[in-house]
């Protein structure tokens, strides 16, 4: 699910989504410290001599980091439940529903906060394929000029997706397994006595 604004650009108009505010530029920061934690994270595992605090404490400042940007996230762009929409997302592109039609070719310029993680991005994107459908238009979109730390955070968030799932479908399947200590006690001392 992710909030997503967007807009034609044209050679003949400002790109206001590219205009950022102050709350944005600050957002983009805190969320490249955390892709930047997390890849030092990733090295840490690697030394064998680490101390765990030391990862205890690379954890903590990575949800600190996490906790400030979803917090102004959600202060300064509020999000419209209304306006949430289904997408599909990879490295290479996305794809969601837009109200009016667009040809293939069409450049669009894309503001998305991804949930659940509140990762906000704005970024350019070029149509590749239009699919009409009941109340709008499905539009499959490649990412232009995307650079290294918006590639990584687009990584993070379908990396997260990905485990949310793993861990939902788990959770929905698991049976619960009864050991033989617990068919002991499934049974009352008087009804085993007959």
């Amino acid at each position: 699910m992710a909030q997503i604004e967007y807009h034609a650009v044209r050679a003949d108009r400002d790109d206001e989504l590219s205009v950022r505010p102050v709350y944005y530029e600050l957002l983009t920061e805190l969320q490249k410290i955390d892709v930047e934690c997390q890849r030092a994270l990733t090295s840490l595992h690697d030394l064998p001599e680490v101390n765990r605090h030391i990862v205890s404490l690379f954890k903590l400042q990575s949800r600190k980091i996490d906790l400030i940007a979803r917090t102004l996230a959600l202060t300064e762009d509020k999000l419209d439940e209304q306006r949430l929409t289904e997408i599909s997302l990879s490295e290479g592109g996305m794809a969601f529903q837009v109200g009016g039609m667009q040809q293939p070719g069409d450049r669009l310029a894309v503001k998305a906060t991804f949930l659940p993680g509140y990762t906000t991005m704005i970024v350019h994107v070029e149509v590749i394929d239009v699919q009409h459908e009941e109340d709008g238009y499905w539009v499959r979109t490649a990412f232009l000029d995307l650079d290294e730390s918006q590639r990584q955070l687009i990584a993070k968030h379908i990396l997260r997706m990905q485990q949310n799932e793993r861990r939902r479908y788990y959770e929905e399947s698991a049976e619960p397994v009864i050991t033989p200590v617990d068919r002991h006690h499934m049974f009352r001392d008087d009804d085993l006595l007959g």
